[in-house]
């Protein structure tokens, strides 16, 4: 085996030339060297490949204390590492050459790897996009509960954010603050959000031109359970003479927009308050007297057309004068004045109510605008209408293969029979002393 002195003592000729090491040790390769015109020497890694013969350069030999490179010692134990390689894949550059590519995609995935706020932002960025209309609600949740508490969490690479962090989260809302409910809301959004990453990162339209990968292998919120004693189906529901009170009380003490909001409610189904809120005067058609739901404000992201029966259409004749010039009937206040290009905010309705029942006038339990949809569904049920219109009704999402890919008929014509219905069955509620005439009858006489 090579020594210092030895391999200093080499001569240079006229042309570069290579000397291998002798070894008794077959199928590892060898120590080479190559001396050049200059004296400057090279190590290498000496094998066979396919009968042909091999080298990979090691470094430059250090034979002096100024040269930069290795010392023989320093060589040979590099050539064990490749003798390893070699021993188990034959092509040690293409070996080696893989390696590298590994590396520097580690690196590259490194450099652009996202942190938990990235990942969270992403994931609220995703549910705007697609029009989801919760998404500035899960963005406040998030901030409100795990970056303004939790600062340090923000600049963490999400792949690093482990179990413990989002115990920390939830316990700090169960314990210290006393939340329940909400607790499993925020839950839900973190595993929705690192799902959301889990996808980003392995679709293959995205890889080669994301600028930012998580590098997620799992969900660390899977593995923490939701408090099922903290959920509840809703049982509340108006009784008949709750909606005789409600209906016939003073608006204004509601509120000039927000009383004819609840009427409204209970006057068109049931439908969703956000749905409702969201859709300005334009969608409605009060020469066909129907309401239009365009796919962007729908839960389902389906249109959904609504006929508008005779104590909608007088709820909407009594806002005409209040909020006629705003782009929404259903305008937000501003003072004492109507936002004219803005909506009511949906959290209005649930703290108008809430005052509602706290006054003289209400003597049972607390209502919530759920409260409203599931009156209106309970009630349309003793009126004698089915499950299946009283659904299609209230824009509930059909999953059933006919429903989802091929049923392209609005049932208007169904609707437009069960809201008349609906609409004289409601009318006996709130006026039951009232002489009523069926709807279609008084469209007829229009």
């Amino acid at each position: 085996m090579w020594t210092d002195l030895e391999l200093k003592t080499l001569k240079p000729k006229n042309k570069a030339y290579l000397l291998s090491e002798k070894t008794k040790e077959r199928g590892a390769g060898r120590l080479a060297i190559e001396v050049k015109p200059d004296n400057s020497k090279h190590f290498y890694f000496l094998y066979y490949l396919e009968g042909k013969r091999k080298l990979i350069l090691i470094d430059r030999y250090k034979d002096t204390p100024r040269t930069n490179g290795l010392s023989v010692k320093e060589a040979r134990n590099k050539k064990d590492t490749y003798s390893a390689i070699y021993k188990e894949n034959e092509n040690v550059k293409e070996y080696l050459a893989e390696q590298e590519q590994q590396k520097s995609e580690s690196k590259r995935l490194k450099k652009i790897q996202g942190s938990f706020v990235q990942l969270v932002e992403s994931y609220v960025a995703n549910m705007k996009a697609e029009g989801k209309r919760t998404w500035s609600n899960v963005d406040a949740e998030l901030k409100r509960y795990v970056f303004i508490p939790f600062p340090e969490l923000k600049e963490v690479k999400a792949s690093d954010i482990k179990v413990t962090d989002i115990k920390n989260i939830l316990a700090r809302m169960i314990n210290e603050l006393g939340i329940t409910t909400q607790a499993n809301r925020v839950r839900s959004y973190l595993h929705t959000a690192f799902q959301h990453g889990l996808k980003q990162d392995n679709d293959p339209r995205n890889f080669l031109h994301t600028d930012v990968m998580f590098n997620l292998e799992f969900n660390p919120v899977s593995a923490i359970p939701r408090q099922k004693d903290f959920e509840y189906v809703g049982e509340r529901h108006l009784t008949d003479d709750e909606v005789k009170l409600i209906w016939n009380h003073k608006v204004d003490d509601f509120g000039p927009v927000v009383g004819r909001l609840i009427k409204f409610l209970l006057a068109i189904g049931g439908q969703r308050p956000n749905e409702i809120l969201n859709t300005p005067w334009s969608g409605y058609d009060f020469k066909q007297c129907v309401l239009s739901l365009s796919a962007n404000v729908t839960k389902n992201k389906r249109p959904h057309l609504i006929p508008l029966n005779r104590l909608a259409l007088e709820v909407l004749e009594e806002l005409k004068p209040i909020t006629g010039r705003c782009e929404f009937p259903f305008a937000g206040s501003k003072g004492n004045a109507f936002k004219t290009d803005k909506p009511m905010r949906s959290d209005s309705l649930n703290r108008a109510l809430s005052r509602y029942c706290l006054s003289d006038n209400w003597e049972t339990d607390r209502l919530v605008s759920r409260d409203i949809r599931r009156t209106v569904k309970t009630q349309m049920g003793k009126a004698g209408l089915s499950k299946a219109i009283r659904d299609r009704l209230q824009n509930h999402a059909l999953t059933d293969v006919s429903s989802v890919h091929y049923d392209r008929y609005d049932y208007l014509k169904e609707k437009r029979e069960a809201m008349d219905a609906w609409d004289s069955y409601l009318e006996l509620l709130i006026h039951p002393k009232k002489n009523v005439v069926h709807i279609s009858k008084r469209m007829k006489e229009v």
